[in-house]
């Protein structure tokens, strides 16, 4: 699980470094320009809609924090595993 979610995740941040966006675009815009190009549109757009941000280097900040967070809190869990076995 962990793994597919950093998997999105990275794909995320590809799409997002690729992909050409206005300015002056909406939230509503920029989730539909993006997300449908992942592949996981359902996820892509419920992580974005909280990235309160519709400037590109905003969303790929937003998103690799997001990717950081996630693999900081994977490794914990897995260190607490390792120490259970």
């Amino acid at each position: 699980m962990a793994n597919n979610s950093c998997l999105i995740i990275v794909s995320l941040i590809g799409v997002l470094l690729f992909t050409t966006i206005s300015n002056v675009a909406s939230s509503n815009d920029v989730i539909s320009t993006i997300c449908p190009k992942t592949s996981d549109p359902p996820f892509c757009s419920s992580v974005l809609k909280f990235a309160g941000t519709t400037d590109l280097k905003g969303l790929v900040v937003y998103t690799l924090n997001l990717a950081h967070t996630n693999a900081r809190k994977s490794l914990t869990l897995a260190k607490s595993l390792a120490t259970t076995t």
